[in-house]
């Protein structure tokens, strides 16, 4: 059957009232965006009346998704910049626009929903760099400590003829023994393990394993990782690691 204008119409609205929410108090009304913060969390933009024109903020939303995963001097850096280069004024926590006339406010909530949502996937990417370059260097530092030599950035080709950059290698009892750190993100944990996989198809596969800041903070992502290789904690027992390596 084939749908008239009409309903086209119908069906259209109602997938744009599910996208888009409103809610509202006598004071303010909130408009959540289809725009998702990387946790997953819907931007939002507070509307208010200023008699006669309208001011816009994202009530520091923007700054909370950065603090909560230790980025909020990243953000802090790279915030006023993108303030600027959108229009948008910025205070230390939060984006904003005052003066809005009722006929710029379409433009202007999307223009401050992509700012704030730019801000913090900066942010974050900055971080989890961080994060990750500190993580290999901790790892390698314990492995240099339990075996005496390691290698960084070992470059091994896998079974598909790709080479990956395992970031460090040790050798025991003549066995190579891979070892990877593993952020908590999506992206880090696929990407540790679509190498891992490929290096394990090869004939003689060295032994893989995957170090990991908390194992809770993965979720049911630790699953997947742990298909494709031994997952270690930083706090996990230098014992328990000999053992992994020595298997």
């Amino acid at each position: 059957m084939i749908a008239t204008s009409g309903s086209l119409r119908e069906t259209a609205e109602s997938v744009a009232r599910q996208i888009v929410g409103v809610d509202h108090t006598s004071a303010r009304s909130l408009i959540w965006t289809p725009l998702t913060f990387p946790s997953g969390s819907f931007v939002g933009v507070r509307l208010t009346n200023g008699g006669g024109t309208y001011s816009l903020s994202d009530m520091a939303m923007s700054y909370e998704e950065t603090r909560n995963v230790r980025a909020q001097r990243a953000f802090n850096r790279h915030a006023p910049k993108l303030a600027e280069e959108s229009g948008v004024d910025f205070d230390k926590r939060s984006f904003l626009l005052s003066g809005i006339e009722r006929e710029q406010l379409p433009g202007a909530v999307i223009t401050l929903a992509n700012c704030a949502l730019s801000a913090v996937t900066l942010a974050v990417h900055k971080q989890s760099v961080l994060d990750a370059k500190e993580s290999e260097r901790r790892l390698f530092e314990r492995l240099q400590r339990l075996f005496g030599h390691a290698e960084e950035h070992r470059i091994i080709t896998g079974a598909s003829g790709t080479d990956w950059d395992v970031d460090a290698s040790v050798m025991v009892h003549g066995r190579q023994v891979l070892f990877e750190a593993v952020g908590s993100s999506k992206q880090s944990i696929y990407a540790a393990v679509a190498k891992y996989h490929d290096i394990a198809r090869l004939p003689e596969a060295p032994v893989r394993i995957a170090s990991v800041s908390k194992r809770e903070e993965l979720g049911s992502m630790l699953g997947v990782l742990s298909q494709a290789a031994s997952v270690i904690e930083a706090t996990t027992p230098d014992d328990t690691v000999m053992r992994l390596v020595a298997a």
